[in-house]
């Protein structure tokens, strides 16, 4: 059984930081911007704690941006019910030929 559009729209605005929530956050200024992320930082870190359905946590996993917050997937790897093959996503997702040509390990 797939994910509803409501609930994957649901989890992709959670992915994309707040999507245009925060535009329009930082249009009201750098108070309303810190405010809204602060916002969007805990619904994001709800959602992973108790979240126990493997398929949101891999859509999650999947749609997530890898431009330097990791925190949020190193949470999301704790999480008892995240799948095998989600972790294999985001080993992969890491990049990890990158440390092996560089580090040799």
């Amino acid at each position: 059984m797939a994910l509803s559009k409501k609930r994957q729209n649901e989890i992709l605005r959670l992915t994309f930081q707040g999507g245009d929530e925060l535009t329009a956050a930082m249009e009201a200024g750098p108070v309303a911007t810190q405010k809204h992320l602060r916002k969007i930082n805990r619904e994001i870190s709800d959602f992973e704690t108790s979240c126990t359905d493997k398929r949101e946590l891999d859509f999650f996993a999947e749609n997530w941006p890898w431009d330097g917050n990791v925190k949020p997937i190193l949470k999301l790897i704790k999480n008892l019910h995240v799948d095998a093959g989600t972790l294999l996503r985001m080993y992969w997702y890491a990049c990890p030929e990158d440390y092996y040509l560089f580090h040799r390990s």
